[in-house]
């Protein structure tokens, strides 16, 4: 099989005259039946096999319509079990779950001008701003009844809100169907349904164009190491192993490892991700985890690149590797950067009037990041397993719980590399993430949260304004330090520039300390304006700005 066409031929499929095909690969099986809705939930409509072990079966015209839910009725070695298909479009909610029939090309969609833009653009993309903002569609936000927000409600709110922040992207955590569980969509029950939990297909199709209208980019988390273990799905589909690895998966019996010497499994893999990239006009897929070894990742951006030069891949973490460099030998176009969220958490929790402990390593990366594409997160990683919010974690008094989150913020965005935060850090959330509920917006009503909302949406506006934050963010001309030296004071300085000369010095002090008659140098003699200070009053700091031109 092509793993360009896996999810065309596979699955179920309704032809112009009405006629629904449906296909499933289960080379091991005895038997298999379809039912549904359309038929005998009992019995079925028996399906005939190939000699590839895909079996088939065709449903005259008029039998069967959208909307109706069927299974797959598989006798194998293992005995008879009723399974959702693998390669279906919709999906049911739930642990026990039906597919649903539903076609997702039929969607007719109004985002020409943006792919447009995007084909356009795509070779530049380095150059140009990225400023991400992560979410759990799920928690975000929900309705007074706690239930959460539909494609298309949260589309409606998102959209002005990622604007307002000064996002350019929205990274949404994995969208396939998931087990109903704390798994925060990563142990997946399905690879191409979306969550029918916030709604269908259609509607998520929607939710994107609506992005795309907006001029928001969407990036989708793509998890492809595992997969749920609940009986309706993948495990042992046909009687046998099928897709699954021998191999435990570390998250323990819940999960099941794909099998990654299987061709047929790494075609159904890549498949899934082209699904996303060709019927939703998925803008960039991040996968969270790579493995050096696995051919899957390699063959898959190769085919990526070719059939849609204009999507951005993203990695995450390398398996037995600390090292950006490994990503872009696989094909990956820009990486996040483990070392940068391992800094920030140093300088967060180091004592604040102490930070020039992590002096040397604030300096390390700021100038690593001027050598690749790389991204700075404040991401989930960060807030998953109890391990509290980004606020939570800085040391100091309340009050400079903020101000150290602005300093951080502040030379993330200042510093080059693309940006990444997770939802809830721009509110300044104390506890710890939960899929289950929504974030905390009731702290707006705290004057500190609402300032530090504030300053995230002017920094992220600044952001986009100056292109010499993010022009040669992969070009060491865009990036110069004037000091890198004052770590008894804790205070770090470097220019920006676009290449034109432009050029923005942006200044960090790491500690709470004000210091008066500051000297520093700069790359020209002449009068300088302040045009952001994070310590204004409106964003919750001390008021200690500089408003008249510096000379």
């Amino acid at each position: 099989m092509d793993n360009r066409c896996v999810y065309e031929y596979l699955g179920a499929h309704v032809s112009h005259s009405g006629e629904w095909s449906f296909q499933i690969w289960a080379p091991h099986a005895y038997s298999v039946s379809l039912v549904g809705d359309f038929c005998d939930w009992d019995a079925g409509l028996a399906m005939t096999p190939s000699e590839s072990g895909v079996w088939e079966l065709t449903v005259e015209s008029g039998r069967a319509k959208l909307g109706d839910k069927y299974k797959y009725k598989i006798t194998g070695a293992n005995g008879t079990h009723l399974k959702t298909d693998p390669c279906g479009y919709g999906i049911e909610s739930g642990r026990e779950g039906a597919s649903v029939l539903c076609n997702v090309g039929a969607y007719r969609w109004r985002d020409s001008g943006w792919m447009n833009r995007r084909r356009k653009t795509a070779k530049s993309v380095s150059a140009l701003p990225m400023n991400i903002y992560e979410l759990h569609p799920l928690s975000w936000k929900r309705k007074q009844n706690g239930q959460p927000l539909s494609y298309g409600e949260l589309a409606k709110e998102l959209a002005p809100y990622v604007k307002q922040m000064g996002y350019t992207h929205i990274e949404l955590m994995p969208m396939g169907s998931e087990e109903l569980g704390d798994c925060c969509g990563y142990r997946r029950v399905s690879f191409f349904a979306p969550d029918p939990a916030l709604g269908s297909p259609e509607e998520f199709a929607e939710l994107v164009d609506s992005m795309h209208e907006a001029g928001i980019g969407v990036i989708l988390d793509l998890a492809l190491e595992g997969f749920s273990a609940v009986k309706n799905g993948l495990c042992e589909l046909d009687g046998s192993p099928l897709y699954e690895s021998e191999k435990r998966c570390e998250r323990g019996g819940f999960c099941k490892l794909f099998k990654r010497d299987s061709q047929n499994v790494n075609e159904f893999l890549a498949s899934s991700v082209l699904y996303w990239l060709d019927k939703y006009h998925i803008d960039g897929i991040r996968i969270p985890k790579l493995d050096p070894e696995w051919s899957l990742y390699e063959e898959l951006t190769n085919t990526v690149r070719q059939s849609f030069p204009d999507v951005l891949l993203i990695s995450g973490r390398i398996i037995g590797n600390d090292t950006e460099a490994v990503s872009s030998s696989l094909g990956f176009h820009m990486s996040w950067s483990r070392k940068w969220a391992q800094t920030a958490l140093e300088c967060a929790l180091a004592d604040p009037f102490e930070r020039e402990q992590v002096y040397g390593r604030l300096v390390e990366i700021g100038a690593q990041n001027a050598e690749d594409d790389r991204i700075l997160t404040v991401s989930h990683c960060d807030a998953l397993g109890g391990k509290g919010s980004m606020l939570e974690k800085i040391s100091g008094d309340y009050w400079q719980k903020f101000a150290g989150a602005r300093a951080l913020f502040g030379y993330m965005m200042t510093i080059p590399g693309k940006k990444l935060t997770f939802m809830g850090s721009e509110i300044g959330e104390f506890q710890p993430w939960k899929n289950s509920g929504e974030l905390e917006w009731f702290l707006l009503d705290y004057d500190y949260h609402a300032m530090l909302q504030r300053f995230c949406a002017e920094l992220g506006q600044l952001y986009l304004s100056c292109p010499q934050l993010w022009k040669l963010d992969a070009d060491e001309r865009g990036f110069e330090w004037i000091c890198a030296s004052d770590r008894e004071r804790g205070v770090l300085s470097y220019k920006r520039s676009d290449g034109q000369e432009n050029e923005l010095i942006a200044v960090v002090n790491l500690t709470p300390n004000a210091y008066e008659g500051y000297r520093m140098g700069v790359p020209k003699a002449g009068r300088y304006s302040e045009i952001f200070n994070s310590d204004s009053k409106r964003f919750g700091g001390s008021g200690v700005t500089n408003d008249a031109f510096l000379d």
